[in-house]
């Protein structure tokens, strides 16, 4: 795919204070603003296939995005200003989704599993902070006309967050469990 362009409109406001248990203090002085900008997203280069071996379909894709090759323009100088930034924060990443489909036939059954790898953008986070899903479904016909599709997606990953401009950092696991239903009619 090419080049995204995303116009986008922000108004913000900040201000934060904490105490802390030692009886540290901060205070972030209030910023308020509004930014009207357009972002160029890289290009995404996608790559994939399936094979069918009798009644099991096994599917797999890699997409490669250049995260360094985002930038602003229509900003003001102050976004502009961070392309130097985003060319050292960011990173290329590889995203890479495996799936495979058993369908017992006679039973009108089809099982679902699949896993994804999605690394972090930005340069020098470890690999555990790649977001990472085990995903398992199943599919079955009712009367040959209603299809029932349930599935559940178990992510996990770790991140961090930086409080204050990095005075203070907390680290953090994260797990999502996610399920889906559909229900159709065939006719």
């Amino acid at each position: 795919t090419g080049v995204q362009t995303c116009a986008l409109r922000s108004t913000f406001s900040v201000q934060a204070s904490s105490t802390f248990d030692d009886g540290e203090h901060y205070d972030y002085t209030p910023a308020d603003g509004q930014n009207e900008y357009d972002v160029h997203r890289p290009f995404v280069f996608s790559f994939g296939g399936s094979y069918n071996i009798s009644n099991l379909i096994v599917s797999g894709d890699i997409e490669y995005t250049d995260w360094t090759q985002m930038e602003f323009a229509n900003a003001n100088a102050d976004l502009l200003a961070l392309k130097t930034k985003i060319k050292k924060t960011f990173r290329p990443t590889g995203n890479l989704r495996l799936g495979a489909e058993y369908n017992f036939e006679d039973a009108g059954l089809a099982l679902r599993g699949g896993f994804m790898y999605l690394p972090s953008p930005y340069q020098g986070d470890p690999s555990s902070f790649a977001q990472k899903y085990l995903t398992a479904g199943l599919g079955f016909i009712i009367d040959n006309s209603i299809a029932v599709d349930l599935g559940y997606a178990y992510g996990y990953w770790n991140t961090y967050h930086q409080i204050y401009q990095g005075v203070n950092t907390a680290s953090e696991k994260i797990t999502t469990h996610n399920l889906l239903g559909m229900i159709s009619y065939r006719f």
